[in-house]
């Protein structure tokens, strides 16, 4: 690709196992970006690796940790492009983030792009407006906590823009079902985080002493917090959002909210 210097794109996926969706994330942003980094959550059992290497990609395998938050950091300080583009393996960029995306970095104002990112349960899109999910960030003005459910923390403007970033999981998210089957898992791993000595955890910049995880007040009194922390997160996602999208913006505000109850819960039972 001709960029500018300063205007290449380095994308960063944590993948594990992805072998049946990994190629069309990749054939999706392969013509946006100079570089793109795939670090594989542990052993590797099916082609993911396979598939990563015949299209390019810098690929390295770490540690099992269970969530992608964990090796987020790490992906970014191998970074040597002024931008980065942070997708997932069941996300795939539609044609109007193509063909925009350059345009996006030519800019030095902005520091973070919001893109539309709606609900997909498996079969079809149940959004239209709601969520949006920063992904396209100047590598020099953010930092990064490698914490379950962290998002980049941003020094400068960011931008909503109406671009789509489809996320197309294989599965509803947030049916009761998947949600018990999926997120307990995830509830378990993120309540070891907040029992841990926070100086283990990776950051971006590497030395960044100053970033403490989201909700950090969990530990100290978990049950008194459960209630409160639920209410403000659906509160949260309702106003932002989730309430102009109907029954599917009532009900995945209420399960990310309960995500959070359950999380306060478990950091008790563990304490």
């Amino acid at each position: 690709m001709n960029h500018k210097l300063d205007d290449k794109i380095t994308a960063c996926i944590v993948v594990h196992n992805e072998g049946e969706i990994v190629e069309r994330c990749l054939k999706s942003i392969k013509e946006v970006t100079d570089n793109i980094i795939v670090v594989h959550d542990g052993p590797c059992s099916d082609d993911t690796l396979d598939i990563c290497i015949s299209m390019g990609c810098s690929v390295f395998v770490r540690d099992h940790i269970g969530m992608c938050e964990g090796h987020r950091a790490w992906t970014y300080l191998q970074v040597k492009t002024s931008w980065i583009l942070q997708i997932d393996a069941d996300e795939i960029l539609t044609e109007d983030v193509s063909e925009n995306c350059q345009h996006l970095v030519n800019t030095s104002e902005v520091a973070c792009y919001e893109f539309l990112w709606p609900y997909w349960d498996g079969k079809t899109y149940r959004t239209q407006n709601w969520p949006y999910k920063k992904a396209l960030f100047q590598k020099d003005k953010v930092q990064y906590l490698g914490f379950p459910h962290e998002e980049v923390r941003v020094n400068g403007i960011i931008k909503k823009v109406p671009f789509i970033i489809e996320h197309r999981p294989r599965y509803d998210n947030y049916s009761v079902k998947n949600f018990f089957r999926k997120h307990s898992k995830w509830i378990k791993i993120h309540a070891l985080y907040h029992l841990m000595d926070q100086g283990q955890l990776d950051s971006y910049p590497k030395y960044c002493d100053d970033l403490s995880p989201h909700y950090s007040i969990i530990k100290a009194c978990p049950l008194l917090i459960a209630p409160i922390l639920f209410c403000y997160h659906f509160i949260g996602l309702m106003v932002y959002g989730g309430a102009r999208e109907g029954w599917y913006g009532l009900r995945n505000s209420f399960m990310q909210s309960l995500y959070y109850f359950l999380l306060c819960i478990e950091v008790f039972k563990k304490k």
